[in-house]
């Protein structure tokens, strides 16, 4: 719930300038949607509310508020307008074709749980 919590804040506090949002997530992925290795991981969404492409490479994603740069984009990767894209929360650090997976992992059940995208 803390998490439902932090996401909305943070989703409100950035919609009014940013141009990538965090607009969906899932930390109790158990059969709705599997990653490229058929897993079903915890993931969250991004959406690019511009009308412009947008490029994350150099933008950071983090679980953690006191280490916003835990997990950078070091790659060319490209939100279309107003297009959405799935981030899986594997730990496996990999960008394997159009799949996308952080270093952290998501935990429905763990205090300050934070989804951050700087």
């Amino acid at each position: 719930m803390k998490l439902f919590f932090a996401v909305i804040i943070m989703f409100m506090s950035l919609c009014s300038h940013a141009q990538i949002v965090i607009n969906e997530y899932s930390a109790a992925n158990f059969d709705d949607y599997n990653d490229n290795y058929g897993q079903y991981e915890d993931w969250f969404e991004l959406y690019n509310t511009s009308a412009a492409n947008i490029n994350l490479n150099g933008y950071y994603l983090s679980d953690k508020s006191d280490n916003l740069t835990k997990w950078q984009f070091n790659s060319d990767i490209n939100i279309a307008p107003n297009q959405h894209m799935v981030i899986f929360c594997s730990g496996r650090n990999e960008i394997n074709g159009g799949n996308i997976h952080t270093s952290f992992k998501l935990h429905q059940t763990k205090g300050n749980e934070w989804i951050i995208l700087t």
